[in-house]
């Protein structure tokens, strides 16, 4: 089968850029020709020689950037890449809703990862207010969502509770989803990585003896960093134990967790590692005791199941994705998001008990090639109807 690949990411970072990568070397694996059209300025490290690469730059200035994009998109269109030459377009990243999908006649998928108003309606519970030029763009990024929702002859979602959030918020026909849940590789997280363990901490400077609490992914306001911080601020008066937060993310709030860590002089109990590259998160979690993702906004959350795979404990509020696919894991504790009493509660709990020994979680049914082959499947399926949108 012939698939493209729309994603503004390839590779890099946690989330959709290491998907893309994963399921686009997956499906090589399988025989599929994969072309992929991404935006990242540098694949080095991702790239293989079984994918066919386009790069198609989004540029950084609001508003212009959207017409230059859909320019350049519609010229790749009439030029290199002629869409209906695939058996299926498939569309990772909402950006490409400004295309015109009335000329594609092959079968579209969308890989509905997250969605604009369920983030938006996080932030508000946080009380994250937005800038006027931010609110504008958010406006775009809506509207080009609910094209690349509307035109898909099919959408995936990672959980059931992604799949009802496109119910409920976007009114999508449930008809049209398909949860297809998972994406680790088992052999890469190694639950008896001792030796990688004890190099990571040394290399980074991390205490050989202390409990290491783990916060790995994007410094943003929905992912609750600022909920984990207080909460161990509020116990590290009488338990030892260290922070890492690995990740970047928006400079302001970045500055008001700094801020929160330098108010309570606790910043020798705090280590920031700055963005891991998704190759060093096998090390990163050997280092690791406990995982906490304090997401106030969190479809899937793949560290869950890396962690899981790994024997770590894991802490993680109740609206992320993954917990569905982690119930039954011993060492799991959901707490309701955006409490820190909770957060603090399940840590506390842990740090008590954090010696007894746990058992690394099989996930060989959530594994990269079973994706694909649910992936391959739908598409299989929708591939022999030429479509016709208007």
């Amino acid at each position: 089968m012939k698939i493209l690949m729309l994603t503004s990411r390839f590779g890099s970072g946690y989330g959709m850029g290491y998907s893309a990568h994963k399921e686009a070397q997956t499906m090589a694996d399988a025989g599929h020709a994969v072309t992929v059209v991404h935006s990242n300025a540098d694949i080095a490290g991702y790239d293989d020689v079984r994918i066919e690469f386009v790069h198609l730059p989004v540029r950084r200035s609001p508003f212009i950037d959207f017409i230059i994009f859909r320019r350049d998109l519609k010229k790749l269109f009439d030029g290199r890449i002629q869409a209906n030459g695939y058996d299926v377009v498939y569309v990772q990243s909402l950006e490409f809703g400004v295309m015109d999908f009335s000329r594609i006649r092959k079968p579209v998928w969308y890989f509905a990862r997250s969605t604009m108003l369920g983030i938006g309606a996080a932030l508000k519970r946080e009380g994250v207010r937005l800038s006027p030029v931010k609110v504008l763009i958010r406006s775009c990024l809506i509207a080009f969502e609910r094209r690349c929702l509307r035109f898909s002859s099919g959408i995936f979602a990672k959980s059931n509770m992604m799949a009802r959030e496109l119910q409920d918020l976007y009114s999508v026909d449930d008809r049209k989803i398909y949860v297809v849940s998972g994406g680790i590789d088992p052999s890469d997280f190694d639950a008896g990585a001792g030796l990688q363990r004890e190099d990571f901490r040394k290399n980074h400077q991390l205490p050989s003896t202390k409990p290491v609490v783990l916060f790995a992914g994007r410094l943003i306001p929905q992912k609750g960093l600022t909920h984990l911080v207080k909460a161990a601020l509020g116990l590290l008066g009488d338990y030892a134990f260290t922070v890492v937060i690995a990740g970047t993310g928006e400079a302001a709030y970045a500055a008001k967790v700094q801020r929160l860590i330098e108010s309570a002089k606790r910043q020798r109990d705090f280590v920031f590692l700055g963005h891991i590259d998704q190759k060093e998160m096998p090390s990163l979690l050997a280092a690791a005791d406990c995982v906490v993702t304090p997401s106030l906004y969190e479809p899937f959350g793949m560290i869950n199941l890396q962690a899981a795979c790994m024997g770590k404990a894991v802490i993680t509020t109740s609206i992320t994705g993954s917990a569905e696919a982690l119930a039954g894991y011993a060492p799991l504790k959901v707490v309701e998001p955006g409490s820190v009493e909770a957060l603090q509660r399940a840590l506390k709990e842990w740090l008590t008990n954090h010696e007894m020994p746990t058992l690394a979680l099989d996930l060989a049914d959530l594994s990269w090639k079973h994706v694909a082959q649910e992936m391959m499947r739908n598409f299989n399926a929708s591939r022999e109807t030429e479509t016709v949108r208007i």
